[in-house]
């Protein structure tokens, strides 16, 4: 009785893996049949990771866990980020082979952006650099896939540089504040926490992190917190910096942890009526109790954006502001990087920087400031550009191979 229990247990178990084999082996042969009634190959044989994720239909992101638990993984273990105008050159590059009717892939997309910038990377640390910024083998239709940017990341990135330029036209010409902070670490590196990877909304290394703002009328407010955890930068933007903002400004922050993230919806049409009462109710939102179940989830809608948005956005919006997070793998679009770029090649590294950099923030000439903040207006100009032609000329390619597959 007892061996046939554990036998009952693990049989499930022994299924599941049986399936998970059986799904794998069944992609690998759709894949190797559509590459035999192409006569190519979808991914170019150096591309091994992405072949392995192609075939086996197993997410990159468990492959690579995978290999790391193996010992397999050849990743850089350094932080490292990416520049702008590399990044820029793989956009025009792609828009390139796309324009032209070519199939990008990893390697000839390197030796065209070697033709445009000088990277001083080789090719495999290359492919890290296009997987972090979202650039990889997507599926498109009919089991065919095509290198390019993440959708999601293209359109959030439209979005935010239609938002930014609509806001830079309006008269009189709004105040635009510019957040970021600083892990002020002993080796001086300076780095921003997204630069550095980390994804947890508390820095627990024993570093000092700097949260500073500044606009183009110059540096604005810092404060250095030890061990800065979101709750710290919440209570800096909450009892300091909004006191110094002027009405009716724009604050622009980036994708730090440490900003706090979007929360997912907590509530679906598919709640009971009472626990759509409960959540008007939490949130102090009037509503009759004669309401139907569908005119109470209305009015939860028009209100759950506002419910989703990190707790510093919320409290920035009450305060008449404007808020706008910088899109993802674009922090590069605020002055403030400039600004660090300039500190990094200008001041002596001390075992104490903290009066240093508080003196050059302060000490910046405010022409340096307006003349920063129109650098990056004219990134902006340069990748909203870029974008739209994008948009139409990934449309003509996906629109001519799907022709081809007719």
């Amino acid at each position: 009785m007892h061996c046939y229990a554990n036998c009952k247990m693990d049989r499930p178990i022994e299924i599941d893996m049986t399936a998970e084999i059986n799904r794998v082996v069944v992609n690998m042969l759709r894949k190797c049949k559509l590459e035999a009634n192409n006569k190519e190959l979808e991914i170019p044989l150096e591309d091994f990771e992405e072949r392995v994720a192609m075939y086996s239909g197993i997410p990159k992101s468990r492959l690579n866990k995978i290999a790391e638990k193996e010992k397999l993984s050849e990743r850089y273990p350094k932080p490292h980020s990416i520049d702008f105008n590399i990044h820029k050159a793989i956009l025009r590059c792609l828009i390139k082979f796309y324009e032209q009717g070519k199939m990008p892939h990893i390697r000839n997309l390197f030796e065209s952006v070697n033709e445009l910038v000088q990277t001083k990377q080789d090719i495999e640390q290359f492919r890290l650099d296009l997987s972090k910024l979202g650039l990889d083998y997507h599926p498109i239709f009919n089991d065919r896939r095509l290198f390019m940017e993440d959708p999601k990341i293209t359109f959030e990135r439209y979005t935010y540089l239609k938002k930014i330029r609509e806001i830079r036209k309006r008269m009189p010409r709004p105040m635009i504040y510019y957040v970021g902070e600083r892990i002020i670490d002993k080796n001086n590196m300076l780095n921003n926490p997204w630069k550095q990877n980390i994804h947890r909304s508390d820095i627990t290394s024993g570093e000092f992190i700097f949260f500073h703002a500044m606009s183009r009328k110059g540096f604005e407010n810092g404060l250095f917190c030890y061990s800065a955890t979101e709750d710290d930068f919440y209570k800096w933007v909450v009892d300091v910096l909004l006191g110094a903002l002027v009405p009716s400004s724009v604050v622009i922050l980036d994708n730090s942890p440490l900003h706090g993230t979007f929360k997912s919806q907590t509530i679906s049409m598919f709640d009971t009526k009472y626990e759509m009462q409960m959540w008007l109710r939490k949130r102090d939102i009037p509503y009759s109790s004669a309401m139907h179940k569908s005119q109470l989830y209305q009015l939860i809608k028009t209100h759950i954006d506002l419910d989703q948005l990190p707790r510093v956005d919320r409290a920035i919006k009450a305060c008449g502001h404007d808020v706008l997070r910088l899109p993802t793998h674009f922090e590069d679009l605020s002055p403030i990087e400039l600004v660090w770029e300039l500190i990094r090649n200008t001041i002596v590294m001390q075992s104490d920087l903290h009066d240093e950099i508080l003196s050059f923030f302060s000490n910046m000439p405010r022409k340096s400031y307006d003349l920063y903040e129109k650098a990056i207006e004219k990134r902006e100009s340069d990748i909203f550009k870029l974008d739209s032609e994008m948009d139409e000329i990934l449309d003509a390619y996906l629109t001519a191979l799907k022709e081809q597959d007719k």
